[in-house]
């Protein structure tokens, strides 16, 4: 019968026992698997008596793989009767020395899920958000359309604010060309902003063909250190000089790039849109708002093992964005000078504060146990088919419930009734700065 010793600080230590009949039944059984392994003279390999092998290797020769092979009947066993949660493999010790007719006592430590206590959760404070959209917003998505549907035309004149150049360049400090200053067939444009002061303003007026030497500073803050601050020189060369025409907003321009027929019924669904995008994002922000009082008012320690379970996660996540944007995790740290360790550190963060949610959201899910029916978890899979543009797509669905069981389904689902059950405590006040600003 295993024997609980201590369970402190999210660390089980306890003893269970292999039978002395059980091990020599597994001593055995090591032997038979381990026996082609050993080589003595006068003996076929594979065919050498067990007691001759171990006259020649130590009597217990075969203890190890005995021992490995009771481990997982009794383990499991253990845990259950113990009631535990393990989160990691466990350490396992044999005190003492293994003698005949001797039951064997082992000792394993292992990782536990944290036992939280949940604290009262009434009247979460939130500053109030604003949904509303101004204009500026609605003018600044039309512009992103107007940009979409601009014309490039080629000019024979001096350059101008707005154009957009091809140049090659490269800088020099000192009369020495220093790394990364260098380009060919560089598109730029001017009142963009996206070089170093004095840069493109050095370009306006010039034409095309032309060679120009540009002597400008770069910033104090510069990301490269030894340039930072620094006066350099440009060898600037422009290959094209390129007018950009925009369409006029106008009715024909809507009819062109929507489905409206008129200005402003394109803008009253641009500023719908944007209202229904502000209004996620600020229920977003007062998810992880009353998340992370929950947390404040539940204060509790982590297993090491589950933090790192979930930053490899992380991990695998960033190496997957990393190759949307066409580069490898090896090639993405050489160019940015950083290494492994600096990536799982930035990463640790956010592992922990997702372990910290998911232990929370558990707890409330055990102490409240919310239902979940049959019809709400079939909506989830379908919410899914549509979110992957397989909409009424049986076999698709199968295979998704194949991959991702009702039960997981109904773990998230479980989850976020959890939320809402804390964002139902939620006391909206008066943002800060506007009330600051009242008593002024």
């Amino acid at each position: 019968m295993a024997k609980l010793i201590s369970h402190e600080n999210n660390k089980a230590v306890f003893t269970d026992v292999i039978s002395y009949d059980e091990f020599k039944k597994n001593e055995k059984a090591a032997y038979q698997k381990e026996k082609s392994k050993y080589s003595v003279p006068g003996f076929r390999k594979g065919k050498v008596p067990k007691k001759i092998i171990e006259a020649n290797f130590g009597k217990g020769v075969f203890w190890n793989e005995a021992i490995d092979m009771s481990l997982p009947e009794i383990y499991p066993k253990a845990i259950e009767e113990l009631e535990l949660q393990p989160v990691s493999n466990p350490d396992i010790h044999i005190e003492d020395e293994i003698e005949e007719g001797k039951d064997i006592v082992v000792t394993f430590e292992v990782e536990t899920y944290p036992e939280i206590e949940l604290a009262d959760y009434s009247k979460i404070e939130v500053e109030e958000l604003d949904d509303s959209v101004d204009e500026e917003l609605v003018e600044a998505r039309i512009q992103e359309e107007v940009q979409k549907n601009k014309v490039l035309k080629p000019v024979e004149r001096p350059v101008e604010e707005g154009d957009i150049v091809n140049i090659d360049f490269e800088g020099f400090k000192d009369g020495v060309a220093f790394e990364g200053g260098k380009a060919e067939g560089q598109e730029l444009k001017i009142g963009s902003k996206t070089f170093i002061p004095g840069f493109e303003e050095g370009l306006v007026g010039k034409e095309k063909g032309q060679e120009v030497d540009l002597e400008v500073t770069f910033p104090e803050d510069y990301q490269a250190e030894d340039l930072a601050g620094q006066e350099v020189v440009f060898k600037v060369k422009i290959n094209d000089i390129t007018e950009e025409i925009l369409p006029e907003v106008d009715d024909d321009f809507v009819m062109d790039v929507s489905e409206f027929d008129t200005l402003d019924e394109y803008k009253a669904s641009i500023r719908k849109e944007l209202e229904e995008q502000v209004k996620k994002n600020n229920e977003i922000v007062v998810e992880n708002r009353v998340l992370e009082e929950a947390l404040e008012r539940t204060p509790f320690d982590l297993p090491e093992a589950m933090i790192d379970l979930q930053l490899e996660d992380e991990m695998r996540e960033y190496e997957h964005q990393l190759s949307h944007m066409g580069l490898d995790l090896n090639t993405y740290l050489s160019i940015t000078g950083q290494d492994l360790d600096d990536i799982r550190e930035q990463l640790k963060e956010r592992a922990e504060d997702k372990v910290r949610v998911q232990v929370l959201l558990d707890k409330l899910v055990e102490e409240n146990d919310y239902e979940v029916s049959s019809e709400e978890i079939e909506a989830e899979y379908d919410d899914a088919l549509e979110q992957y543009g397989r909409k009424d797509d049986e076999e698709f669905k199968k295979m998704m419930k194949a991959q991702v069981g009702e039960d997981q389904i109904k773990s998230i689902l479980q989850r976020r009734k959890a939320v809402e059950d804390l964002k139902s405590n939620v006391v909206f006040v008066e943002a800060k700065e506007e009330k600051e600003a009242e008593e002024e």
